[in-house]
């Protein structure tokens, strides 16, 4: 099965009221940290369960547990990585013990072209659906523990370009590790599900500028407004709406972050007439105003 690519870019803390601890990305659009720093820096405070902003890459390299993600429960062990998609509830097991490292970025930081990030994460590596893990074969071990240390070691030393060196080696990695990912069926849905699910994310992705409402793509797919929400929270725990939201945020945001274009021309080019309805979109969705978030995140 082939996964809806547009969906990855819902990476923001939810509307509504969350369970436990939520990390809002601090500027930086990718972190590179020990799993047991990790571990310490989130899950040490008393905080059982933690939300990310960011995509979540999670390398193990030694040792063995277990780790909720979302309504699911998923085992961890050498030479494995998870991968967690953004928003997902990440609950570690209280006597986990292992070794690795633990990648957070956001897709803005693999390339300023949507149509390129989807393309790198084709390969359902980050799924709505469900969490990922998936055992590294034998063969590829060596290969991908080289690029987790030279990324490790890039990040921590900070030298001249390192955003453009990483950006480059996590794209090779997730290509590598995206070509030993098999398909994997979607628990609970019918294929044809399946098929509307990808048809709401390419219309969402094909249409944003000029449809804005749930009820106008339930009429392209011929079903009810009822049941495409229905259909799209069983799949993300969201509403149809709040994805049509994240992705106009989501432009939004690469716009600022690669083209540097103003308040007003974001605006007109997400098809808002008045721009105050825009600002005010964009503070109530994004959770920050629009000059904060461009002042925190220069070009």
């Amino acid at each position: 099965m082939e996964t809806p690519l547009n969906h990855m870019n819902t990476y923001r803390e939810t509307t509504r009221p969350l369970t436990g601890s939520t990390i809002r990305r601090k500027g930086s659009q990718i972190e590179i940290q020990d799993v047991s720093h990790f571990i310490r820096d989130y899950f040490s405070s008393g905080s059982t369960e933690v939300r990310f902003d960011y995509f979540l890459l999670i390398h193990v390299m030694k040792g063995s547990g277990n780790c909720r993600v979302g309504r699911r429960t998923i085992y961890l062990k050498s030479d494995s990585f998870c991968y967690v998609y953004p928003g997902q509830v990440i609950i570690p097991e209280v006597d986990m013990v292992i070794e690795g490292t633990v990648i957070k970025f956001t897709p803005e930081f693999l390339s300023s072209s949507k149509d390129e990030v989807w393309a790198l994460l084709r390969s359902d590596l980050f799924s709505i659906y469900r969490p990922c893990n998936m055992a590294i074969s034998d063969g590829t071990q060596p290969e991908i523990r080289q690029y987790i240390q030279t990324m490790t070691r890039e990040y921590s030393e900070n030298r001249e370009l390192c955003h453009e060196v990483l950006r480059s080696l996590l794209r090779i990695l997730i290509i590598m590790l995206g070509r030993g990912s098999s398909e994997r069926d979607v628990e609970g849905l019918r294929r044809r599900e399946v098929d509307q699910v990808n048809a709401f994310y390419e219309l969402v992705n094909k249409n944003l500028v000029s449809l804005k409402k749930v009820s106008e793509y339930a009429r392209l797919l011929a079903i009810s407004c009822g049941t495409l929400n229905a259909l799209i929270k069983k799949v993300s725990g969201f509403t149809a709406r709040h994805y049509v939201q994240q992705q106009i945020i989501l432009e939004a945001k690469r716009q600022i972050l690669w083209e540097g274009k103003s308040l007003k021309e974001i605006a007109y080019s997400l098809g808002f007439v008045d721009i105050s309805h825009f600002s005010r979109f964009f503070k109530n969705v994004a959770g920050i105003n629009f000059s904060d978030f461009r002042s925190s995140n220069p070009i």
